[in-house]
């Protein structure tokens, strides 16, 4: 059997990867940073279940796994709200967490001859007539 103590600090150590993650993508890829803000909320949850003594934890709903926190720390009950609205934005979904813009950024600058290109219009008067 594992010690808890050492396997809920295993899944903070993950959780806290998963923030760092969603921090460091939330500018240019905002899906993915919402995504990894959902798992970091998830792995510290269940590292509080895990450090109390739980041995599997397959729950993934947040607002299940802050219920079942909430009966092992109550101080955790001003959170649940805040947490549980992560639970929106289930897996494929989650881009509506964040404004994202319609078209995706492209991930290398466009050259000044790209962008002059780009504002070019054809015109739209008729020719020849």
């Amino acid at each position: 059997m594992r010690d808890p103590r050492r396997e809920g600090l295993r899944w903070l150590r993950q959780a806290e990867a998963d923030l760092e993650a969603a921090r460091l993508l939330r500018e240019r890829l905002a899906a993915l940073a919402c995504f990894h803000a959902q798992q970091a909320a998830e792995k510290a949850l269940k590292a509080v279940l895990y450090a109390a003594g739980e041995r599997v934890v397959l729950r993934h709903s947040l607002g299940a796994l802050g219920e079942a926190v909430n009966q092992q720390s109550p101080g955790y009950e001003p959170l649940r709200g805040e947490v549980a609205k992560l639970d929106r934005f289930p897996p494929g979904t989650r881009t509506r967490c964040h404004r994202v813009p319609t078209r995706p950024r492209p991930s290398i600058p466009p050259t000044p001859r790209q962008r002059s290109t780009r504002r070019r219009t054809p015109s739209t008067t008729p020719t020849g007539t």
